[in-house]
C-alpha cells in the first residue's frame, strides 16, 4: 500500500488510529487519578562551564556513551547524589 505524502506510515487507518488515541487518553486519565508517573516540578538551570571543565565533561560523556551533553550532566549529578547523599 502506497502512503500519501504527509500520511500515516504505521499502516493504521484513521478510525483505528483515532480509537487507539482515545484508549490511550483514557488510560492516561486513569493513571493520573492513581497518582502514577508523578514527577516533581521541573526547573530550567543554566550552567556556565569554563573551557577545560567543558572539555572534560565532553570526554566523560563520550566515554560513558551519553547521547547528549545534557544527558551526561544529568548522569554526573545522579552519580554525585548516589555517592554523597544516598
Amino acid at each position: 500500500m502506497k502512503s500519501k505524502p504527509g500520511g500515516r506510515h504505521d499502516g493504521k487507518t484513521a478510525d483505528v488510529a483515532s480509537e487507539a488515541a482515545r484508549k490511550a487518553w483514557i488510560t492516561r486519565r486513569k493513571n493520573e487519578k492513581k497518582g502514577g508517573r508523578v514527577e516533581g516540578k521541573k526547573k530550567r538551570v543554566v550552567l556556565l562551564l569554563d573551557k577545560s571543565l567543558l572539555a572534560d565533561m565532553e570526554t566523560s560523556c563520550k566515554n560513558a556513551r551519553d547521547l547528549t551533553l545534557a544527558a551526561g550532566i544529568r548522569r554526573a549529578i545522579q552519580d554525585y547524589n548516589d555517592k554523597h547523599l544516598g
